[in-house]
């Protein structure tokens, strides 16, 4: 038997499976939403927010306070202090 392989030899590793990675967060509209990679597309966020398909989406950097609206055909690095919200229209009103 190969010592490398036996846990019982002192100084050795046993070959362990992986540690599941922490999950990234992602905030929609305050809310903090647990998410498995690193990356993620505006289809899944709209998914994990239950937002019609046709939302507007707005990347909000939370230290400066810009808005970007991010590529829907390309995937989104997740960040720190990153934030995701619906793009709000607004129209003149009534009266």
């Amino acid at each position: 038997m190969d010592p490398s392989h036996d846990i019982c030899q002192l100084g050795t590793q046993a070959d362990l499976p992986p540690r599941p990675s922490q999950p990234h967060l992602v905030i929609i509209e305050g809310a903090e939403r647990p998410w498995q990679s690193p990356t993620i597309t505006i289809a899944q966020i709209r998914a994990l927010a239950r937002w019609d398909v046709r939302q507007a989406v707005v990347e909000v950097d939370l230290e400066t306070s810009t808005e970007t609206t991010p590529d829907t055909t390309r995937a989104v690095t997740l960040r720190p202090g990153a934030e995701f919200a619906r793009k709000i229209r607004f129209t003149e009103g009534l009266g």
